[in-house]
């Protein structure tokens, strides 16, 4: 069973994942599994979803961010968006059969502000959804606009950017994304409410005071 976590960024998933694994409950470690066998499970999902996974790449690769750059931080920004989406579908593979519960960041929904790098709408963001693995449950992340911004103003503690997503590559390219993932994100919310249902039970053992917690329907 997959408990997929989904929000923009800082607003408390890694977090919460820390504090669920200190508590013992299971959660994903992609860093664990060797990059051979993340290609592997990645091969794996191509051979089993060919044309969905084709056209998740496809749509992928042509839709990005229109500003000027250089070849090589446009390449930089191709690498991370095409090994993020082998991530999350190897992670599936690997994760799909698991009888107990896991929690995952870096999943399905957390994906779309990789694929979707343009104003989408919510046509098109539910048809790439359906062709996105699924998760089981879905927490739901928000957080307060000035308080994550305030966040991004900090400097990252491995590369030369901030907390802002893209940073590093190049901050026009971090700010103008930012900007589209929070116009998509109010859009994927809403049709979150529509293929999910809150669920305040199932967890509660857990003791969670955030975020909200939602059950595919």
């Amino acid at each position: 069973m997959i408990t997929e976590f989904f929000g923009l960024s800082n607003t408390g998933k890694s977090v919460l994942k820390k504090e669920l694994e200190k508590k013992g409950y299971i959660v994903s470690k992609p860093e664990k599994i060797s990059k051979t066998m993340k290609f592997l499970l990645f091969i794996k999902h191509l051979i089993l979803n060919p044309l969905r996974t084709c056209y998740l790449f496809k749509k992928l690769n042509s839709n990005r961010i229109q500003i000027t750059i250089s070849p090589e931080k446009r390449a930089l920004i191709r690498k991370m968006r095409n090994s993020y989406l082998v991530g999350v579908l190897s992670k599936y593979e690997y994760l799909k059969n698991k009888k107990e519960n896991i929690f995952t960041d870096e999943f399905s929904f957390q994906s779309l502000f990789m694929i979707l790098q343009k104003k989408s709408n919510e046509n098109e963001i539910k048809k790439i959804l359906k062709l996105l693995p699924k998760s089981d449950y879905l927490f739901l992340f928000e957080g307060k606009k000035e308080w994550r911004h305030k966040a991004y103003q900090k400097k990252h503690p491995i590369h030369s950017g901030t907390l802002m997503p893209g940073s590093g590559i190049d901050k026009e390219y971090a700010e103008k994304w930012m900007e589209i993932m929070e116009y998509n994100f109010e859009i994927i919310k809403k049709i979150i409410l529509e293929n999910y249902k809150e669920d305040k039970e199932t967890f509660k053992e857990v003791k969670l005071n955030y975020p909200k917690i939602y059950k595919r329907k």
